[in-house]
């Protein structure tokens, strides 16, 4: 059942726009920590498409992806820190990746920002967020991709200097930030890329809805996009949900 992802080099995850989300406050900046408390939080979806070198094409839908957690969560935990459990249906609804986020309390020692990811029930690697000043080595933000036997096989990175907010003109629209994603044993040239990419002046100014460009590296094998894609998920509810 991975043959979904195993002829894909680049695909757009999109989220579903929520309506009853409309109302809440959003900002034009990727921030790390949102507001509780909101009423309006729903359960996350997201459709992964089929796409081309540049995301300007969506072709066929690969899987669905719902949030599965509780309204007491979603009400008292910022989306940063709820656990819950992530199911991807392909498309004759068989269920071949899940993915389990604890809850995370920053201010705790052994509180890391992680997410397990299963392959029909297997466990087959994680996403981690490391514990670390990122802004004092001119990223803003990183995370780890470890296989089933918790070694490092990509790191994740998006450099500082970048157009994290909103810019609106006549002729100028940007709110894409940059994800490189380089080979743990060569940390300098990059094999692939997460991009966030605008959705829309209406969305992105009134909704917490985003969609993401992938391009996988060219030899990763099936588990391995499908951990690239779950990072991408994990890159949204760290950052880009909170705003």
């Amino acid at each position: 059942m991975t043959e979904g992802l195993k002829s894909i080099n680049y695909a757009i995850l999109r989220q579903e726009i929520d309506q009853l989300e409309w109302c809440t406050l959003t900002l034009p900046i990727p921030c790390k920590f949102g507001l509780p408390c909101s009423p309006c939080e729903l359960p996350n979806e997201y459709y992964l498409y089929q796409s081309n070198e540049n995301y300007s094409e969506v072709g066929m839908k690969i899987y669905d992806f719902q949030e599965k957690t509780t309204c007491l969560k979603r009400t008292l935990c910022m989306p940063s820190m709820r656990g819950f459990t992530m199911e991807v249906n392909d498309f004759y609804n068989n269920l071949p990746f899940t993915a389990e986020k604890p809850v995370n309390i920053p201010c705790f020692k052994n509180s890391k920002p992680e997410m397990k990811v299963y392959f029909e029930g297997n466990y087959i690697g994680k996403i981690v967020e490391p514990k670390s000043l990122t802004c004092c080595q001119g990223k803003f933000h990183e995370i780890k991709i470890y296989n089933k036997d918790d070694e490092v096989i990509y790191n994740i990175e998006a450099k500082l200097k970048q157009n994290m907010c909103l810019w609106i003109s006549d002729k100028y629209i940007d709110n894409q930030i940059s994800y490189n994603i380089y080979d743990n044993e060569d940390e300098i040239n990059s094999i692939g890329e997460i991009k966030h990419l605008f959705f829309g002046l209406y969305n992105e100014a009134c909704s917490k809805a985003d969609q993401y460009g992938i391009t996988y590296p060219e030899n990763a094998n099936s588990i391995e996009k499908g951990l690239i894609t779950m990072a991408t998920v994990f890159i949204d509810y760290q950052w880009f949900e909170n705003s």
